[in-house]
């Protein structure tokens, strides 16, 4: 997978939560609801998501480290509900791939859109595993969760927490920018990825298990602000070394002579 991000997102007014209540009309297993779309968002079973309600119209969508605002119902196999966050008088919030939250919950809701309502069902490999959670969860329980996004809040990395405390000018002249020029190059000390500069760019290479999709794949590019995660773990997060233009940043996945990505 070669790292360069994609356009900022425009938003629109966060200001307004939905209010709509469904207490007694969630989703989950034995419950009853109208499904509008169901996919397998990870290729293996492990996570699928069925679309109650779409919000595409809201035109918002959440980036990694957003802090997301949920409603959400939690259910077992056999239909028991385990959580309700209704009924603990607010929205759940969380920051969207960070490992916050189980995996199915940040990969499942950064496919979805402000104001959409959808039911996740979660591997116990993407959920509490072997190990379950407390007494209200065994351990290797596929659970679902019947989830509703009501509000998107983007982290502002263009602060005055994030100015510069150097900003003097630079003879652009005098430096080698060119796509001939390599430069300076490195890798990560535990050897999950490695770099090299290209002129004015900086191309960061990581090996990509076959089983890893595109969905799997979360990516902010912000003019000061870095973060890749691929699969739910964390690849890059912090502060570039010069200011980006997010428009000129991409990810993508690529093959090399031997056919490994």
């Amino acid at each position: 997978m070669r790292a360069l991000g994609q356009n900022s997102q425009e938003r629109l007014d966060r200001g307004t939560d939905l209010e709509e209540e469904y207490d007694d009309d969630f989703v989950g297993f034995g419950g009853d609801g109208l499904l509008a779309d169901v996919g397998d968002l990870r290729g293996d079973g492990k996570l699928v998501k069925s679309i109650i309600r779409h919000g595409f119209d809201s035109g918002i969508r959440p980036q990694l480290g957003d802090e997301v605002a949920v409603h959400f119902v939690g259910t077992l196999e056999g239909g028991h509900v385990f959580d309700d966050s209704r009924k603990r008088g607010g929205p759940f919030k969380f920051h969207l791939g960070l490992g916050e939250v189980i995996k199915g919950w940040d990969e499942g809701v950064a496919t979805m859109w402000k104001g959409e309502r959808a039911l996740l069902t979660i591997d116990p490999e993407l959920a509490y595993g072997p190990q379950g959670a407390g007494w209200k969860i065994p351990p290797n329980a596929t659970v679902q969760f019947d989830i509703e996004l009501l509000d998107v809040e983007e982290i502002d990395f263009t602060g005055p927490d994030w100015a510069y405390e150097d900003d003097a000018e630079v003879d652009e002249e005098r430096l080698p920018v060119g796509r001939a020029d390599v430069g300076e190059g490195g890798s990560d000390p535990a050897g999950r990825y490695s770099w090299e500069r290209r002129g004015a760019e900086v191309v960061v290479v990581a090996p990509l298990a076959q089983d890893v999709g595109p969905l799997q794949i979360q990516h902010s590019f912000r003019p000061r602000h870095v973060s890749v995660v691929v699969g739910g773990e964390v690849l890059l997060d912090g502060t570039p070394g010069c200011e980006l233009e997010s428009e000129e940043c991409f990810w993508e996945i690529d093959y090399n002579d031997k056919g490994e990505r």
